[in-house]
Formats: structure tokens, C-alpha cells, sequence
């Protein structure tokens, strides 16, 4: 009697999984929210980078940003997370909060060193209308236990 319970659990959880494997996973070029793998040091804590992209919104083709990075499993002497925004398109330009002028790329930068587990930036970005498209790349890196390590991630917004 037990066989047949313990068959049954294990026949139900293969028709879930071949049922997710033929719905498949979203498209990430048009994903609002993307994050890299962790990736572990040698201690085995580990940091992980990742970014929210909001769709455009009204006449000045402006989106919202938020992006991350995060150390799990340790204590950083320190946990970086650089995130740039780039307009692609022929005369594609970009504009957000404190930055003069106008260019196809912004980049932010803000450097955690007091232990704290994660660095955030978030903000705004407005393109021209000939941006086709929108990458918001984040490059994070932490200091744990005398060891460097580096993780990046890359989302796109389509216009």
C-alpha cells in the first residue's frame, strides 16, 4: 500500500515538471526583473547582483531603476554595486538626476564598507525618442574573509 502512495507522489511530481518544461520560462529581453546566479567565495558566503526595471512611462520615454547587490552567508568588508544605464539607437541619448548634460550611458556607483550585507541604488532615466532600447547592466563586488569576488547582470527594456 505504501508503494503505491510513494508511486503516485512520484508520478504527479513528474507530470508538474513536464508540464513547466513545456510552458518554458519567460523571455529575459523582456523582463522586468533580473538577478546573476549567487556565486560563492571561498568560504562559501556568497554575493548576488540584480536589477527592477520599470516599463516607460508618459511623453518623456522615462523608467524607473532599482538595483542590487548582496552578500549572503558572511560579512563583507565591503560590497560595491555599479549600475549603468544605456540608451541603444542611431542619436539615442539618456538623461537622470545628477548628471549634466546628455548621453547615451549613466552610470552610478555606491560602495558599502561599514558591514553592511548589500549596496542599493535606485532612481530614474528618461531617453530621447530615438532610443530603441535600454540596457540596465550591474556589475557587483564584495570583500569577504581576505577574498575578492565579482558577480554582473544585464536587463533589457524594449521601447
Amino acid at each position: 500500500m505504501k508503494m503505491k502512495k510513494i508511486l503516485a507522489v512520484v508520478a504527479a511530481g513528474a507530470m508538474v515538471c513536464a508540464g513547466s518544461a513545456l510552458v518554458g520560462p519567460a523571455s529575459d529581453a523582456l523582463a522586468n526583473t533580473k538577478s546573476s546566479p549567487i556565486v560563492l567565495f571561498s568560504n562559501l558566503a556568497g554575493v548576488q547582483s540584480g536589477a527592477t526595471v520599470s516599463n516607460y512611462t508618459g511623453s518623456g520615454y522615462c523608467m524607473g531603476y532599482s538595483s542590487w547587490v548582496r552578500v549572503y552567508w558572511g560579512t563583507p568588508s565591503w560590497v560595491k554595486n555599479v549600475t549603468t544605464i544605456t540608451a541603444h539607437g542611431l542619436g539615442a541619448t539618456i538623461g537622470g538626476a545628477n548628471v549634466s548634460g546628455q548621453n547615451n550611458a549613466l552610470q552610478y556607483s555606491w560602495t558599502n564598507n561599514n558591514g553592511a550585507t548589500g549596496s542599493y541604488l535606485s532612481g530614474s532615466a528618461c531617453a530621447n525618442w530615438w532610443t530603441l532600447f535600454i540596457t540596465t547592466s550591474v556589475s557587483g563586488s564584495a570583500f569577504v574573509a581576505g577574498s575578492p569576488q565579482t558577480v554582473a547582470v544585464s536587463l533589457e527594456t524594449i521601447n
